[in-house]
């Protein structure tokens, strides 16, 4: 229970977004379980499921099982691929900006949560961040946030779940790269954040580093961030990975810093499947935590000193561990059959 001068679960819809049926073309219980465990956490807000045009018996049994919910179902705009270097590199990001837009644009709520049907929402604590930072301007232990209007994108910042939210000083060192699993904030701007043009093949290269190599230019987090920075910032360009220098890692944290808000998914009440199921909860130290937003804010905004937990000085040292390992590991996928194995048997976009 929320006190009542806390945003209400009456201002907010709640848009889930993506597939819905499973590898035989039935309804998917995982989908299933995850909308009633949200439904069942927000039963007072809107919610929208937006994905694709399936049998008309499915898609009316949906509406007439869930009345209360809006149903989209959408033309499936199918996924991206390109052969780089022997390796079939392929890309859902279109799919996910498609239905996340078209839902987003029937919500009829000033605040929207936008998350996915293989993730759900077990409790409404986001409700605690948006009053916090919506009617108080507070985030964590900041009590007034300011903005560089410079590096400031939407009205207001973004809550982001950092599942995700690469921090560029980590083993995966990609920048401009916010996570896009759970977004939430003003509906505008949520709407804004995905209405962009949808990507084609030049999404994909084979961009090499000593201690990394990735098949796209830009990832589909980084995408649809370069293109709204693209959109709003006079000038502002990308060339993609592993582009690198001192001030474009300082363009991209303010960038963050100044649009984003990190938090994890114990924060938010959120799980993602996936990230469990697929991924075995792997990647922490290469997340920005809460901890990373306040240091960064310090150091670019407020001018405040900071001082660091300890967890951040463990995460340091796991780092340097997991760059020693990335380097060996990037030595031997330059054997092109290592490579196409790797590819195959490990890489899940797209999956």
């Amino acid at each position: 229970m929320h006190p009542d001068n806390l945003i209400s679960q009456s201002e907010i819809s709640i848009i889930i977004q993506g597939g819905i049926l499973n590898s035989s073309r039935e309804l998917d219980s995982d989908f299933l379980f995850n909308l009633n465990l949200t439904l069942k956490s927000f039963p007072e807000s809107e919610i929208i499921v937006s994905t694709w045009k399936t049998d008309g018996v499915i898609e009316d049994n949906l509406r007439s099982t869930y009345p209360g919910i809006k149903f989209i179902f959408n033309e499936d705009v199918g996924s991206i691929s390109k052969n780089v270097d022997g390796v079939n590199v392929v890309s859902n990001v279109n799919r996910m900006l498609v239905s996340s837009l078209s839902g987003l644009r029937h919500s009829s709520k000033k605040y929207s949560v936008k998350i996915r049907t293989d993730s759900y929402l077990y409790n409404d604590n986001i409700l605690l961040y948006l009053n916090d930072y919506f009617l108080n301007n507070k985030f964590l232990n900041i009590d007034s946030v300011i903005r560089q209007n410079d590096y400031s994108v939407f009205s207001r910042h973004l809550i982001n779940c950092n599942l995700f939210a690469r921090n560029p000083y980590s083993q995966l060192p990609f920048l401009y790269h916010p996570g896009d699993i759970l977004v939430a904030g003003l509906t505008k701007d949520v709407e804004g954040f995905f209405d962009i043009p949808l990507a084609d093949e030049n999404i994909f290269q084979h961009c090499k580093s000593m201690m990394n190599a990735c098949y796209m230019k830009f990832v589909p987090e980084q995408y649809v961030w370069v293109k709204n920075l693209e959109r709003s910032i006079k000038n502002f360009t990308f060339s993609g990975n592993f582009s690198r220098g001192k001030g474009e890692v300082e363009r991209s944290e303010r960038f963050y810093i100044n649009n984003f808000l990190p938090l994890d998914s114990a924060s938010l009440g959120f799980v993602w499947r996936k990230h469990k199921e697929v991924y075995f909860n792997k990647g922490w130290s290469s997340l920005y935590q809460s901890f990373d937003w306040i240091d960064l804010y310090s150091k670019y905004i407020s001018k405040e000193k900071c001082s660091r937990p300890l967890i951040w000085y463990v995460r340091a040292l796991q780092i340097t561990v997991m760059k020693i390992y990335f380097f060996f590991r990037t030595q031997l996928l330059k054997l092109p059959y290592v490579r196409k194995v790797a590819y195959r048997l490990f890489v899940k976009r797209g999956s």
